[in-house]
């Protein structure tokens, strides 16, 4: 099933819940059709895949009275045809009421738009057998614009990490790695989804899938995954093994320098500042990895690479850093004959360099 149709497919379970709450309002014995609809709409939505987060919040907070009770305008202004002033038809049905009767309401009300009913829900939702959406809606909702409402998913979320083996969540934090690095309003409830991506069961899995990747954007999340020290146990591996020139080159680089490197955003460069004339470059922030890197080991298997991308991180070290390497002459001897010329002109250079010393 594809996920258009598993969206849609919700987006059918969620109006019939609409309509059952909306019915609720004029009957009150319409419990059964209310529950059976809440199941519904619970199953549908732990079949969606992380990615649809976004789209089923909308999907719900679309609908014009979801949630919310049906009010009868005053009979004289209604008569001259002033709506402002209203009384609640049935003041003793509410969807605090709905949240506490009803259970596995909290996963859908956890998408209201009122922020009060959001941290409800948030409260009422059961930690144990948490599905892969509802995981990555409560990590979203650590970027709530209410504070009470980031709180409140904080604490699920660590209610979660007692009751769940945290590798179920792999594909969903595979997902959360790139969308968070843009969130700004997160920063003092993060380190308790940043437990669960950061833990040594989830990091490995997360580094075999980096392996074996073919396609995707993989080298952007091999860089927001170098911001923590739990995946430099398997930068040799992913040095030798990964598929994807792109990530063996960052593996390589990583252990040839030292240093992990990732993007934080973009800064100025001037290039003529009385013109006001400037380019937008990367701004990156490095730390020292915990592994320990045969250097030369390293610098040989980079050269033999079969991709010139990768050769080319063996030649720029040398040019740089060919003092702290023993077998530079070896590197030079690989290199000096392969097939392009931006890595030829690198090798002349260097031994030119060396002549002149």
């Amino acid at each position: 099933m594809t996920s258009y149709t598993q969206l849609n497919k919700f987006d059918t379970s969620i109006w019939l819940l609409d309509s059952a709450l909306q019915v609720r309002w004029k009957d009150s014995g319409n419990d059964k059709a209310i529950l059976a609809a809440i199941k519904i709409a619970s199953e549908n939505m732990d079949q969606l895949p992380p990615e649809l987060v976004s789209s089923a919040a909308a999907k719900i907070g679309g609908r014009s009275n979801y949630g919310s009770p049906l009010f009868e305008p005053n009979p004289y202004l209604k008569k001259i045809g002033f709506f402002g002033k209203r009384k609640l038809v049935t003041p003793e049905i509410n969807p605090n009421n709905d949240l506490v009767r009803f259970d596995g309401l909290g996963q859908i009300y956890m998408f209201h738009f009122n922020g009060f009913m959001r941290e409800r829900a948030l409260i009422k939702i059961d930690p144990a057998n948490v599905s892969e959406f509802l995981f990555t809606a409560t990590v979203f909702k650590l970027n709530d614009w209410v504070p009470e409402v980031r709180r409140a998913a904080a604490r699920l979320l660590a209610k979660m990490a007692k009751n769940n083996d945290c590798t179920k969540f792999t594909k969903a934090i595979n997902y959360l790695s790139g969308q968070t690095l843009s969130w700004k309003r997160w920063h003092d409830v993060k380190d308790v989804y940043l437990s669960f991506q950061h833990s040594p069961q989830v990091m490995a899995i997360l580094a075999g899938e980096l392996c074996a990747a073919k396609n995707g954007a993989q080298s952007r999340k091999f860089r927001n995954l170098l911001r923590d020290s739990s995946i430099d146990e398997h930068l040799h591996k992913l040095a030798l093994q990964a598929k994807l020139p792109a990530v063996r080159t960052i593996a390589l680089s990583t252990l040839l320098e030292g240093q992990a490197r990732w993007v934080t955003g973009k800064q100025r460069q001037w290039i003529d500042k009385r013109y006001n004339i400037y380019r937008m470059e990367k701004s990156w922030r490095s730390r020292e990895i915990t592994c320990v890197a045969n250097i030369e080991a390293i610098l040989k298997i980079t050269a033999t690479d079969k991709t010139v991308t990768v050769r080319k991180i063996a030649a720029d070290f040398l040019i740089t850093h060919q003092e702290t390497a023993s077998n530079v002459p070896e590197i030079i001897s690989i290199l000096e004959n392969d097939k392009y010329l931006s890595i030829r002109k690198r090798i002349d250079f260097i031994i030119q360099k060396r002549r002149a010393l």
